[in-house]
């Protein structure tokens, strides 16, 4: 029972992936965060509803060319 038993995992080894891993994700947070607080700082999120509407009321000249024709037309 006192032997020390290897089951083929150096410890050093696996705890320098669990660090590795550590760094790796904090870095992407950090450029995640970084994005997000360009986007709002840029005005990218200040409407997000104004742009779809804008299409549905725009102003347009109406077409007042009263000479359009029809394939039933009869005169």
């Amino acid at each position: 029972m006192g032997q020390n038993q290897n089951y083929g995992w150096k410890g050093t080894q696996n705890m320098n992936i669990i660090v590795l891993l550590i760094i790796c994700s904090v870095s992407l947070a950090a450029l995640f965060l970084s994005l997000f607080i360009w986007w709002v700082r840029s005005g990218q999120a200040d409407d997000l509803e104004t742009p779809a509407h804008r299409m549905l009321f725009e102003d347009s000249k109406p077409n007042t060319n009263k000479t359009t024709t029809t394939a039933n037309s009869y005169e």
